[in-house]
């Protein structure tokens, strides 16, 4: 008796007569539709042949009533008014791109409606057992019986984890409350690339400790030795930052990480303090990673006096 612009109505009605109906339709809003036998192998129309017609519907109330016709005989029932009921609706979900990497922006949209025109008391991105808030893509237009009315949620592909994602949006308004169907698309690859390489101070020092944090993955390492191997999803733009306090950080940008293939980096840190304390991360030039995303860093316990890798 209510639902919304994606639910199947179904209108059943009983026919009973010596004969088969030449005509049988159901009246929505004053427009007529044929409707189909619910059993073809049910060939006794005398003690009741069911009939049927399963469409969507727009927002808003609706009328309907059933008409059939037998030779020169036909028959009516009364309209039903007000029934049945469209009030608040979902249409068009979308997420674009449907594959990435964790570094990808992911832009998710939905079309709402409402027949009283109003605006929904919450809107929701559920995605992959994450929750989103969905914001209007334009909050200065109020027309909200369109049925036009677009939100969005931008999640960056670290918030997640690697793909696939299921999805689907969910709407309140009032006691109203409807979702979309769910939805699948392949999200972040979840081949993992290879992050290697070697700092250097100008002034040399040794590096008794190396502890590396990749954030949300929880992953930790901590061995000895100036060398570093990280492993993290393959993505794109990532720029890795090496820096000490009180001095200028050395940057590499546009660092790819596809195909699975392993990434090696130098750098070389002037002016080091004594002893050796370098911090760096690795986030995403395109500022949908958090800067925290990995963090890098390194320690050292002697003072610097030979050049060495550190």
């Amino acid at each position: 008796s209510r639902g919304t612009t994606l639910t199947p109505f179904t209108f059943r009605v009983e026919y009973t007569y010596p004969t088969p109906p030449d005509t049988i339709t159901v009246i929505i809003d004053g427009t007529p539709h044929s409707m189909i036998e619910e059993d073809p192998a049910d060939y006794q129309y005398t003690d009741g042949k069911s009939y049927y017609y399963r469409t969507t519907l727009p927002v808003g109330p609706h009328n309907y009533s059933f008409y059939a016709r037998s030779g020169e005989k036909n028959a009516s029932t009364p309209v039903i008014e007000g029934r049945p009921w469209v009030n608040i609706t979902l249409a068009r979900p979308y997420a674009s791109p449907q594959e990435g990497y964790v570094t990808s922006r992911y832009h998710f949209t939905v079309r709402y409606g409402s027949y009283f025109n109003r605006p929904p008391d919450e809107i929701k991105l559920h995605l992959s057992g994450r929750t989103f808030d969905m914001r209007e893509s334009n909050p200065d237009d109020e027309n909200y019986a369109s049925g036009n009315k677009q939100y969005f949620a931008d999640v960056p592909g670290w918030e997640v984890g690697p793909g696939p994602w299921n999805w689907w949006v969910e709407v309140r308004s009032g006691t109203d409350r409807v979702r979309t169907p769910d939805m699948t698309i392949g999200g972040p690859s979840g081949t993992e690339g290879t992050l290697m390489g070697v700092v250097s101070s100008d002034l040399g020092g040794e590096v008794s400790e190396l502890e590396l944090r990749i954030l949300p993955l929880n992953i930790t390492y901590n061995f000895e030795g100036a060398r570093y191997a990280v492993d993290i999803y393959e993505g794109k733009n990532y720029t890795v930052i090496f820096s000490s306090p009180g001095h200028s950080p050395m940057v590499v940008e546009g660092v790819d990480l596809v195909g699975g293939e392993v990434k090696y980096i130098n750098v070389t840190l002037t002016h080091a303090p004594r002893p050796a304390a370098v911090m760096g991360f690795i986030a995403s030039t395109s500022g949908y990673v958090p800067e925290d995303a990995c963090v890098i860093l390194y320690r050292g316990t002697e003072p610097l006096s030979t050049r060495q890798q550190a």
